[in-house]
């Protein structure tokens, strides 16, 4: 499991607040501001993380309501007539995705924790009383989930500088492809 976004936060706010910021020199106001400001923003971003999509998601679907109204202008001369087929082209690439629900991010993880807890509770019925080949190829299954899994997570904290060999690891779009 790795860390999600907001216990990441959390955890650098917490270490500012408790930690770096007691540290600096009192004379140092620059440096006290600069610290403020990144307390702020990590409290911010804390507060967002698990709202981000549906932000976007508002954005969308209230800016192509928006196009959709202005393109609907009957009194347009030559000019914004052709931008409005230019528009009416882009609003029908968003269609589908303004059409599509957007999990929240809590309901999210909670159904990854489900599947993962059925998962291991499948592979302990094997274990129990499943034939020797139906547990065998549970667990080729469960290793092969888990190594993609450890790829991902692999290339989610490539940015950190820890892997041994970074250099080896696919792009983040890559592993991520839904």
């Amino acid at each position: 499991m790795i860390p999600n976004h907001l216990l990441r936060l959390q955890t650098m706010l917490r270490s500012m607040v408790e930690v770096i910021i007691p540290a600096l020199d009192p004379d140092s106001q620059l440096a006290r501001d600069q610290a403020q400001i990144l307390v702020a923003n990590l409290r911010l971003l804390s507060e967002q993380a698990d709202h981000s999509y549906e932000y976007e998601m508002v954005e969308l679907r209230e800016y192509a309501a928006l196009l959709a109204r202005l393109i609907a202008s009957e009194s347009a001369g030559r000019t914004t007539m052709v931008l409005q087929a230019a528009c009416q082209s882009l609003l029908r690439d968003v269609e589908p995705i303004a059409a599509l629900p957007i999990p929240r991010h809590a309901d999210l993880v909670a159904h990854v924790r489900a599947l993962k807890a059925a998962v291991d509770g499948l592979l302990d019925a094997a274990s129990d009383d499943g034939e020797p080949g139906h547990y065998s190829r549970v667990v080729a299954a469960v290793l092969e989930q888990a190594a993609a899994q450890n790829l991902r997570e692999r290339v989610w904290f490539k940015a950190a500088g820890l892997d041994a060999a970074p250099d080896a690891l696919p792009a983040s779009d890559q592993v991520l492809q839904l």
